[in-house]
């Protein structure tokens, strides 16, 4: 199903991820939007102009989340990411080409509080045929091709794209916050959402073209935990069951 969205505010508590795609039909996306001024791209510095009452100038989250409460087949503790790219440092990367192949890993990856990654005109791919997905991959973004868990992922004038279980587009977990615009993100396999918020996470989309094609893999997904999603304009497509 594809929805084109103007300016949109959704925020998730914990049991409400449904709405924002994490089981159920796209059509349910739209019933929990809030129609909104256009938003403002965000600064160099992290910040992400205005968005009302779902974060500052800072780029902060407004509002606290807590932690999702563990379960499944394992809490977000027990897991060790690996990643073909993992940004510790405040870094600038322009025009690059990140291929990840590996079992359940995330392409780029940023897990340290206070990191601004700044990310334009990359070409991300992330393909495996022996990622498993499922729960890991759905309430943690194991396997996700970007995560931010910590810190901010500025992500602009991209292309995404994962063929693998559990490779979803952009995702954001507990502090971790991205801010993604005008970029085309296409996922394949089941449990890889297009954009995606668990676990406290904040995103922040403008203008995306998103489209995914694998068994719960909502193009506007949340999931345990939920957190906070603010989209202005794009168009999503999911094509999966259980999407």
């Amino acid at each position: 199903m594809k929805k084109r969205f103007a300016a949109v505010v959704m925020t998730a508590a914990m049991g409400f991820s449904v709405i924002l795609g994490g089981c159920g039909d796209t059509s349910s996306q739209s019933a929990s939007s809030d129609a909104s001024a256009d938003l403002g791209a965000p600064d160099a510095s992290g910040g992400a102009g205005d968005f009302g009452a779902s974060g500052d100038a800072s780029g902060n989250a407004g509002g606290g989340m807590d932690k999702p409460p563990g379960g499944g087949s394992s809490s977000q503790a027990d897991i060790e990411y690996t990643a073909n790219t993992e940004l510790t440092d405040s870094t600038v990367l322009s025009g690059q080409t990140i291929e990840s192949t590996g079992t359940d890993e995330n392409a780029i990856l940023v897990q340290t509080d206070g990191v601004i990654a700044e990310l334009s005109d990359m070409t991300i791919i992330r393909e495996s045929e022996d990622s498993t997905g499922g729960e890991n991959s759905s309430f943690y973004g194991v396997g996700a091709s970007v995560l931010t868990l910590g810190g901010k992922i500025m992500l602009s004038n991209s292309t995404i794209t994962a063929d693998a279980n559990g490779g979803a587009g952009v995702f954001a977990y507990g502090d971790g916050v991205a801010y993604v615009w005008d970029t085309d993100i296409t996922t394949q396999q089941g449990s890889a959402g297009g954009i995606h918020v668990a676990g406290g996470g904040t995103l922040y989309a403008w203008d995306l073209n998103v489209e995914t094609n694998g068994q719960s893999s909502a193009a506007i997904r949340s999931d345990r935990g939920s957190g906070t999603m603010v989209v202005d304009g794009g168009t999503y497509t999911s094509n999966g069951g259980g999407s």
